[in-house]
């Protein structure tokens, strides 16, 4: 054992510098490794906590209640934090509370909470009182509004981590391969003496046991070192303790993937096979990949996040998919350097009859042994597609900012569930409020699926509605929705309307003493629809009855004396000048059928409404005098639809936009006329497309059809009251405070500018992954710098043969250079088609639902990427050009003799 040992330290002396290598690879990419994951999940962490620390109240919080005069409740902190270690949430919550109170508040450790930890405890809070009372052996109350501030933050944090995943697998997969290619130098370099070993009797076993132990010490020691020190570093920089098994795990994978790489690599030197074998091997194994990269990325394409939901609602990560863009970056950057070769030869015959030692020879070295500088141009391109990927990431989310909240809400401030009684115009009045929207919201049944129609008031459009990141021109679908002013006009300045009713009496009745009788007239309703130039609406009614209250013991109840005839002069809204666009009547009454004439009158004269009809089989109407004859028949439900006429000049089919999805799944375009069945609306809506938007705002999909609510209360024949309005504001916040002062009962919703900073945040990792890919790729460069003997060989060789020292090291550099320059053009194509592939996907993700009708494109700031990318070709360069021709010449070239 004594001569094994002694035999294993000489051989790891021999090959000392490539070790040093492997450990010194080991550390950096474990450390960076460490580091990257670390202030990943200290971002993520630190947005959760931004968010609970703005919930307020007691949303922050857990609170333990117990008894505090009970023995037990000393120990109850202890078994507290037992309680949450057995959830998984152990360390991440703090109390400043006494036990001796009985109350114990605790409350989130912004150094040691995590993304982890929040899941945890939304998982397992529910369970903290039972788990709590088996450790104290007491009774303890559990209560605080923690786990439902989490809860609403579940989906953005899992649906964020698809991105930022992606930008990790970018980082580990060069990583990877930087720490294989480095443990197989050691090998490499004792090719020959295994070889003579393998001559003499060495067993393979004994070999491949000695590369084995000696790649797992080095890369080991470097590994844990790196490790350690990459976890100091995030804790020191960001203040989070980093869990230690992130460390430990990076450092076993770099260790196995050395290991691996090496025994790999000793077994095929010491069982050498014929160049053929290798070649077909080599032609195979590229094969494979090839395969593998384009089913990952078929899966990503598929799925657009490495995030899966299964069936039952849970949430999984996906690696395949995770990896697919790294494997697509990967397979870029190798074609990269296949391509070298070729280009290599096609600039050397531009070259060939150019004289001096540049540029000629350098290209021909390139082109006559690509494997040399294989490793060089893969990972430079690997970097510099990696810069390009951070820097298309992060300038498409910047690009995209608050669009997919303004998407979702459609203003800057949107009010829902309007009380019965309210009167929307109240939010007008409100201070701060620059514009406002009424907007009937409803569904329409399609064929397989249900249709959201949102009808506005056109006219505010443009003022009102967002454009969703430029996706639309709200001032444009605004004029493209109105239609022509019709209705009869009521002469300007008019302050008063007189409404004529005359309901014709009933038939004779037999009674059942045989002798007549008469019954009294029925009961009538009539609504007159007003509109005005701005597209406000006003609604008036009048009945041919006086009610009477009448209470006895059994209840209350009202009692309706009927004329035949009934004038009633009604005082007309501020503002106008007004337009009549609705005339309806109705028997809402059970009884007999009703035949009512409605007639109109101003001051100036009667209103000529004779020409309005009828838009529904509900009852008949025709023309009497000036005015209309209803035909009513009896109803038949306890609150009947109001039948309504409007002037013979509406257009049978109000304009309306649909989104291109929706527009695609009814087979419909500009031009087409199709009905929507909308039971909110009590008939169907007649519409032609005349706009197809990417988008619509509001909608709760993004799909759907806008229409103007003036036009679809014409062409249905039913006034459409307005069941939300949507604010134009600089200040939401006070205005919401108002809105639920003067509209109690009211909701109010507002784009939440912290899911686009949550989103932004995403980019952290591709931009780390991007620098710490840079890093490695130096520290290659650094090491391929390094001159082996058979390097200062050729160098002293040119400089003998006439070249001197300084052409010699001009060619050796020039040399590098262009496989350098073959490495930055590969990187800067394999980043663009990456992220051509996958960014688009990824930000949908990072946003947790987009559309898909929502335009993304992929955007960068072309002076930052211009910039980082001249930076990191220049430091390259540097490392590149500083190689130095060898001081004695002579010894270098007599080795050979």
């Amino acid at each position: 054992m004594r001569v094994i040992a002694s035999f294993a330290r000489a051989r790891a002396r021999a090959a000392l510098a490539p070790l040093v290598a492997l450990a010194v690879v080991a550390a950096l990419a474990t450390g960076l490794a460490a580091g990257v994951v670390g202030a990943v999940r200290a971002v993520e962490a630190a947005a959760v906590v931004a968010a609970i620390a703005d919930a307020g109240g007691d949303r922050d919080r857990v609170v333990v209640r117990f008894d505090g005069d009970d023995p037990a409740a000393a120990a109850m902190p202890d078994a507290v934090a037992g309680a949450l270690s057995a959830l998984g949430a152990g360390g991440s919550l703090s109390t400043g509370s006494d036990a001796a109170s009985g109350r114990l508040e605790y409350t989130v450790d912004p150094s040691r909470f995590t993304v982890d930890a929040a899941v945890a405890l939304i998982v397992g809070l529910p369970d903290l009182g039972d788990e709590i009372e088996d450790r104290a052996g007491t009774e303890v109350q559990v209560s605080g509004g923690l786990r439902s501030t989490l809860l609403g933050q579940r989906e953005g944090l899992e649906a964020r981590r698809g991105p930022t995943a992606v930008g990790l697998a970018v980082f580990g997969l060069l990583a990877g391969v930087v720490v294989a290619t480095v443990a197989v130098e050691p090998v490499r370099v004792r090719a020959g003496e295994t070889r003579l070993l393998r001559a003499r009797g060495a067993r393979s076993r004994m070999l491949l046991g000695l590369t084995g132990v000696e790649t797992v010490v080095c890369a080991g020691a470097g590994a844990a070192i790196g490790a350690v020190l990459g976890t100091l570093a995030v804790s020191a920089a960001t203040g989070v303790v980093l869990e230690a098994w992130i460390g430990a795990a990076a450092a076993g994978v770099a260790v196995v993937i050395a290991l691996a790489s090496a025994l790999i690599a000793a077994a095929r030197g010491i069982r050498r096979r014929s160049a053929r074998a290798e070649a077909t091997a080599g032609v195979g194994l590229a094969v494979l990949a090839t395969v593998l990269t384009g089913v990952a990325l078929w899966q990503f394409v598929a799925a657009g996040t490495p995030v899966i939901e299964g069936a039952n609602g849970a949430t999984r990560m996906d690696p395949v998919v995770a990896l697919a863009p790294a494997l697509t970056l990967a397979l870029a950057a190798l074609l990269a350097v296949l391509a070298v070769t070729p280009l290599a030869r096609v600039f050397a015959r531009l070259l060939d009859r150019s004289r001096g030692l540049t540029p000629i020879l350098p290209v021909r070295l390139v082109s006559r042994r690509p494997g040399r500088h294989a490793l060089t141009t893969a990972v430079v391109a690997f970097a510099i597609g990696t810069i390009t990927l951070a820097a298309a990431y992060q300038g498409t989310v910047s690009a995209v900012g608050d669009a997919p909240e303004a998407l979702r809400v459609g203003a800057d401030l949107r009010v829902t569930s309007l009380p019965e009684d309210a009167d929307p115009a109240v939010v007008t009045g409100i201070e701060g409020v620059d514009a406002a929207m009424g907007v009937r919201s409803a569904t329409a049944r399609g064929a397989d699926e249900r249709v959201p129609v949102l009808a506005v008031d056109a006219r505010e459009l443009g003022e009102v509605m967002l454009d969703a990141g430029g996706a639309i021109d709200p001032a444009d679908l605004g004029a493209a929705l109105q239609v022509p002013t019709t209705g009869v006009a009521i002469p300007a300045g008019t302050e008063e309307l007189s409404i004529d009713l005359t309901v014709a009496e009933p038939p004779l009745e037999t009674g059942a003493d045989g002798r007549p009788w008469q019954a009294a007239a029925p009961l009538v309703a009539v609504s007159v629809v007003l509109t005005a130039e701005d597209g406000r609406t006003a609604e008036l009614w009048v009945a041919n009855a006086e009610a009477t209250e009448v209470s006895t013991e059994s209840g209350t109840w009202a009692e309706y004396v009927t004329e035949t005839e009934w004038t009633e002069v009604l005082a007309l809204p501020d503002g106008g000048p007004w337009r009549v666009a609705l005339v309806g009547a109705v028997n809402p009454r059970w009884g007999a059928d009703a035949d009512a004439v409605v007639e109109l009158s101003t001051a100036a004269g009667p209103l000529d409404v004779s020409g309005y009809r009828l838009r529904s089989d509900a009852a008949t109407v025709e023309p009497a005098a000036d005015g209309l004859r209803f035909r009513l028949p009896a109803p038949g439900v306890e609150d009947p639809v109001t039948p309504y006429a409007v002037p013979g000049d509406t257009p049978s089919a109000a304009p309306a936009a649909i989104t291109g999805g929706l527009a695609a799944s009814l087979a419909l375009e500009v031009g087409d006329v199709t009905s929507l069945q909308v039971p909110d609306f009590s008939g169907a809506l007649d519409l032609e497309i005349v706009e197809v938007i990417p988008v619509l705002p509001g909608s709760p999909s993004g799909e759907g059809v806008l229409v103007d609510r003036a036009a679809a209360a014409l062409v249905v024949g039913q006034p459409l009251a307005e069941n939300e309005v949507w604010v134009a504001t600089d200040d939401p916040v006070s205005v919401a405070e108002a809105v639920a002062t003067e509209l109690p009962g009211a909701r109010t919703e507002a784009a939440d500018h912290r899911s686009a900073a949550a989103a932004a945040d995403t980019a952290w990792s591709f931009i780390l992954a991007a620098a710490a890919a840079a890093v490695l790729a130096l520290v290659v460069l650094v090491l391929r710098r390094t001159r082996s003997r058979a390097d200062a060989r050729e160098i002293a060789l040119l400089a003998v043969l006439g070249a001197g020292r300084s052409g010699a090291k001009r060619v050796r550099v020039s040399e590098d250079l262009f496989a350098l320059s073959m490495g930055v053009l590969g990187g800067l194509a394999a980043g663009a088609v990456t992220a051509w592939l996958v960014v688009p996907p990824l930000v949908r993700a990072a946003y947790v639902s987009v559309p898909d009708g929502f335009p993304i494109a992929v955007q960068a700031d072309v002076l930052t990427f211009a910039g980082a990318v001249a930076a990191t070709v220049a430091v390259f360069a540097l490392v590149v050009g500083s190689v130095r021709a060898p001081s004695a010449l002579s010894p270098l070239v007599r080795e050979d003799e």
